[in-house]
């Protein structure tokens, strides 16, 4: 015969198993979610290969080769004018240029670290127009472009 002290027992043990497998895939949930949601906003050309050297590099629409990109770049750049910073440091721009023509994967190196100005570059980088995409074996291919500045002055 049960006694009333097995019966609670028994209960009480599939109780705390059900509240354990409910937080395990609360959990589960909760920590894969964000993981599904970064999947969903990369850009799709971030899959293709890119190049750093290719028979027909990208160009701005107008044209003009490398110089042409460096110009509209120092065009849009709205520089921040900072306390005991006359001119900006050295400064490296990467970014690619996708096989369909449109800007990704932006990065500034700077000699010194100085947020106002990455985030001044960056958004000039941003604001290019889309690009004629590089050609490599008569296809469009993605292609990563580094443009270095040595000095930019303050306005």
């Amino acid at each position: 015969m049960l006694s009333l002290r097995s019966i609670f027992s028994r209960l009480s043990h599939a109780l705390q198993r059900e509240r354990m497998l409910r937080r395990l895939s609360m959990t589960v949930a909760f920590f894969s979610a964000p993981l599904w949601a970064d999947a969903q906003t990369k850009p799709i050309a971030s899959a293709e290969k890119v190049y750093t050297y290719v028979e027909q590099p990208p160009q701005l629409p107008d044209g003009g080769g490398m110089p042409a990109v460096a110009n509209h770049l120092m065009k849009l750049l709205q520089v921040p004018k900072l306390k005991g910073q006359p001119s900006w440091p050295r400064t490296k721009v990467s970014f690619v240029v996708g096989s369909d023509g449109r800007i990704y994967n932006e990065q500034v190196f700077l000699a010194d670290s100085i947020p106002a100005y990455r985030a001044a570059m960056l958004k000039a980088v941003r604001a290019l127009p889309r690009f004629t995409p590089g050609y490599q074996e008569g296809k469009p291919v993605a292609v990563r472009l580094t443009i270095p500045f040595s000095c930019i002055k303050a306005q």
